[in-house]
């Protein structure tokens, strides 16, 4: 008998989190799962999910403690059967937990966790966290379950499956799409990341290590890749002081990742904490060089100049040596595209989707 899951995200925007939601559905989808989707009616995975034809629920979000939103919810896993509640963040999770607790909602929770920062000390997150309607608590990492594990009474409610990513969304081939688009000279060595303009991915840190290498007669142009959400302004100040804006890209979010990133020569990533990486992971199976951060939950799967570079955050300048290095050494580059790729493999969609089908029919005792 196939499980029934009421899948909930809060989020209104687009980012790996939903990307994850949206791939483990469907990957559930393909081992006879039945699935709904909850999600905010003006949310960019509501209009993915309208277009893939998913099984869709929707909420007007408002505040994240609302009870109608939680009595829907309620309504849902009755008229609908369903067997267990996948909560994909925060607030998601804070929904189902109001649905037990102000309308006796029974279905069990599995919450997932993406983020390396501790819990809130207060009574609401514990009381949320340690409901005994919460049956699982996923985390992405050993970083992440270091970073709940304090709050619980029960640590055997954690365990680690990682986020997933598409293995086959890259080219293998560069096309020079990137020096077409931008205007870029082909004897320029492309070195780029793609994140969130947010102060945690520490992109103060990337653009000093451009610096540092440009200065150090690097023949290099730097990409920033991704949505403004409040630091692009300081960001391209700095860069205009540096006078470094004819070496660095600010791109916006681009819906064409796939055809981009395999076109870097390096991929630098300087995030603060992080709670998995899967953006590493993402250049790693476009085939393109790391060179990173110590970041939390990377760690799980780094490993030092076999399939990455690696300096401490906010180290500018051990972070530029270590992409010199592999500037330097051509064949130590073609070593870590191999190994990459080969690392990216372990972490596919598909995995993640089965290890977490495997868990919600324990948890349910489903044979």
């Amino acid at each position: 008998m196939p499980v029934r899951i009421l899948h909930i995200s809060t989020p209104k925007s687009w980012r790996g989190g939903e990307q994850q939601v949206a791939w483990l559905y469907e990957e559930l989808h393909r081992l006879g799962a039945e699935q709904i989707l909850f999600c905010p009616e003006d949310s960019e995975l509501k209009k993915y999910a309208e277009q893939q034809n998913f099984n869709l629920r929707t909420f007007k979000k408002s505040f994240s403690v609302n009870p109608f939103t939680a009595y829907k919810i309620k309504q849902i896993c009755r008229t609908e059967k369903i067997d267990l509640i996948h909560a994909h963040d925060s607030h998601a999770h804070g929904f189902a937990w109001l649905a037990a607790l102000l309308f006796g909602n029974k279905t069990p929770i599995v919450v997932s966790r993406r983020l390396a920062f501790p819990l809130k000390k207060s009574f609401t997150t514990r009381a949320k966290y340690n409901a005994p309607t919460v049956a699982k608590i996923l985390c992405v990492s050993e970083s992440v379950r270091r970073a709940v594990a304090p709050t619980l009474q029960d640590e055997n409610k954690l365990t680690i499956i990682p986020d997933g990513i598409d293995n086959q969304r890259f080219k293998k081939e560069k096309t020079g799409k990137l020096h077409a688009l931008f205007g870029i000279p082909f004897n320029k060595i492309l070195i780029g990341n793609t994140a969130a303009l947010t102060k945690n991915k520490d992109w103060l840190t990337f653009l000093r290590t451009a610096k540092i290498l440009l200065d150090d007669g690097v023949n290099a142009h730097f990409f920033i890749i991704g949505r403004d959400e409040g630091e692009g302004e300081a960001l391209r100040k700095y860069a205009a002081d540096m006078k470094m804006e004819k070496e660095v890209t600010f791109t916006g979010f681009r819906r064409d990742l796939a055809d981009l990133l395999p076109e870097f020569d390096i991929f630098l990533f300087t995030s603060k904490k992080e709670g998995f990486g899967s953006s590493i992971l993402d250049a790693m199976a476009a085939g393109v060089p790391v060179v990173t951060t110590q970041a939390g939950g990377t760690a799980d799967f780094l490993r030092e100049g076999t399939n990455a570079l690696s300096a401490p955050p906010g180290a500018a300048n051990s972070l530029a040596k270590k992409v010199k290095k592999l500037i330097d050494l051509p064949k130590m580059r073609d070593r870590m595209r191999k190994a990459g790729r080969a690392t990216a493999r372990k972490y596919g969609k598909e995995k993640t989707a089965e290890k977490t089908h495997k868990l919600y029919t324990e948890i349910l005792c489903i044979k």
